[in-house]
């Protein structure tokens, strides 16, 4: 089971007073890795007593995990983190019931949901650095600071970066999934049935999906961002056969010192993809001249 699916199947039971402890320890990740129990008790307010049976909960249910050495602490799981991320977006009638997983990427895990009103969503949650982090978790019991916490702390910016990328630009009428809302590093938005170019078995009218990836990227452009990080994973193809281009964290100014850089690597991967699967031969320097108006 994901710590997301976890933390989906406890969110509705939760203690308020447990969420208040990981609220405290989400709170504090940028001072502390390990939060001494000592600094909790203080500013939780809780005695002593009730903190340590708050604390065994948690760990009960795989939230958090506590440490003796080198003094007494604890520390917030992802677990941990999905359960505030899924209680609040609960909480604010974004979503009402948590689904089935739908994608596995290397930086996020996708669900789907449905909001109060009954629309079907996707809900992303940015695990970056899970590569990282299990292979430092698989051979040491004590995870250092610099493995764990800090990639907590870019999953959060991650999802605020998408969220804010996808909201300019789905203003802006460019093909783009609609974001609905983002807590922490939760990103909601639109469900999108159909399937990403690189794992498709068969393209339909590639030289058309091609065309319009190109003009996708000539709009993201124009309105001033470049995707930064493109290629054939990002290309989605919709069942009625729209093209939109997903994953947008590490979207960056194209007037930015390397946005133009940025904007031909874009442009290469894609028409390189397309020429090796599908012998489209698309000369990108060309676009990419036409783009920036050589």
């Amino acid at each position: 089971m994901s710590s997301a699916e976890l933390a989906a199947q406890q969110v509705k039971d939760m203690d308020e007073d447990e969420l208040i402890a990981l609220v405290l320890l989400e709170k504090h990740l940028k001072r502390f890795d390990i939060f001494p129990f000592e600094t909790l008790l203080e500013l939780s307010g809780f005695t002593e007593k009730y903190l340590r049976k708050i604390t065994s909960s948690l760990v009960e249910k795989k939230l958090i995990f506590t440490v003796k050495t080198p003094y007494e602490g604890i520390s917030l799981l992802i677990s941990g983190l999905d359960l505030l991320a899924l209680h609040s977006l609960s909480a604010g009638d974004v979503i009402d019931s948590f689904g089935r997983e739908i994608g596995v990427g290397k930086e996020a895990d996708i669900f789907d949901g449905l909001t109060s009103e009954g629309s079907r969503v996707s809900l992303k949650f940015y695990r970056i650095g899970r590569i990282s982090f299990r292979d430092v978790a698989r051979k040491r019991a004590y995870v250092p600071p610099e493995s764990r916490v800090p990639w907590m702390l870019r999953s959060i910016e991650a999802a605020k970066k998408e969220f804010i990328a996808l909201r300019r630009l789905f203003a802006r009428d460019i093909a783009v999934p609609k974001p609905i809302a983002r807590d922490r590093h939760v990103v909601v938005m639109e469900y999108l049935d159909g399937e990403i170019v690189a794992y498709a078995k068969e393209v339909l009218n590639p030289e058309i999906v091609l065309e319009e990836t190109l003009g996708i990227i000539k709009d993201v452009y124009k309105e001033g961002l470049v995707n930064a990080d493109l290629s054939a994973f990002n290309i989605f193809v919709t069942a009625n056969g729209r093209v939109i281009l997903i994953d947008w964290p590490q979207a960056m100014r194209s007037g930015s010192k390397r946005g133009k850089e940025k904007l031909l690597m874009d442009i290469k991967n894609v028409c390189d993809y397309f020429k090796r699967r599908f012998g489209i031969a698309t000369d990108y320097t060309e676009k990419y001249n036409k783009m920036i108006g050589n």
